[in-house]
């Protein structure tokens, strides 16, 4: 949600068991993870969302990559295949990755981030604030949004300190023209700090939409 008149999505993977139930993320990622699964989970989503962005109007959709796909050496040739096929702008897409994976490859990171960003794609981190030295990614990680955690959200309306640390985040990356997203805002009193804050965008169940 934000004052600015645009669409903006980010994607949610879910799976269905054999009985018609929704498995937990957390549950299949973790397998997929410990399989060495994540690279093809990350190329279906991306597939998914060109398809979706071909016929929905559309801003921007955030899409998440794994560790797997920023270590991955063929995923642009790829990318660019599959994005000359569909017919769809890279405008529409913004790739993202955790902080926790943006600290662990840093340099990988970094790398892809202006591969993508030279192919017309934007890039964001997200999680960001809740890792060791979070100064340190905004400053060395190219983006183009900062996605500010939704542990950081769950207090905010009534903790000033932890307003002036969100305040600081969203400060340097508005230096860098980076816009910020606060994750997971459930309630009106933190969408009014947050505001005040100088947010650009919110997302979160209270808001329905990013």
């Amino acid at each position: 949600l934000s004052a600015a008149p645009r669409r903006l999505f980010d994607t949610v993977v879910k799976m269905i068991d054999q009985q018609g139930d929704e498995v937990p993320a957390a549950e299949f990622i973790h397998a997929a993870r410990r399989n060495k699964m994540l690279r093809a989970v990350d190329r279906w989503v991306i597939g998914a969302t060109l398809e979706f962005c071909r016929k929905q109007a559309v801003d921007c959709v955030f899409v998440k990559l794994s560790h797997e796909s920023v270590l991955d050496d063929t995923l642009l040739e790829w990318l660019k295949r599959q994005v000359e096929a569909s017919g769809v702008s890279p405008g529409q897409i913004c790739f993202q990755v955790s902080e926790e994976d943006v600290t662990q490859y840093l340099k990988q990171t970094r790398t892809l981030a202006e591969q993508l960003k030279n192919l017309g794609f934007s890039f964001a981190v997200e999680h960001f604030g809740i890792g060791r030295d979070p100064m340190r990614i905004l400053s060395q990680t190219p983006m183009q949004y900062l996605k500010i955690d939704g542990s950081l959200m769950q207090s905010l309306a009534t903790n000033p300190r932890l307003q002036d640390r969100v305040r600081d985040f969203i400060k340097a990356a508005d230096k860098r023209k980076v816009q910020t997203i606060a994750e997971r805002v459930e309630d009106a009193n933190t969408m009014a700090v947050l505001f005040q804050l100088g947010a650009a965008y919110m997302q979160g169940h209270y808001l329905q939409e990013a």
